[in-house]
């Protein structure tokens, strides 16, 4: 829940942001911008990625 609440708060609008296990897993599927360190509390610094538009909007 923590690291939800920090991946929020440290978005950016309208942009979706994503942990580093979830890159791993989707990061071959979709365009991502590179990793970004985020602070969250009690844990440190963690690793997050914001998906990249596919240019291919309706």
């Amino acid at each position: 829940m923590n690291l939800a609440s920090r991946m929020e708060s440290h978005g950016v609008t309208g942009c979706i942001q994503v942990t580093q296990a979830t890159y791993d897993l989707l990061g071959d599927h979709y365009n991502f911008q590179p990793g970004r360190e985020i602070e969250v509390k009690g844990k440190g610094l963690a690793t997050a990625y914001l998906l990249r538009s596919s240019g291919s909007e309706t």
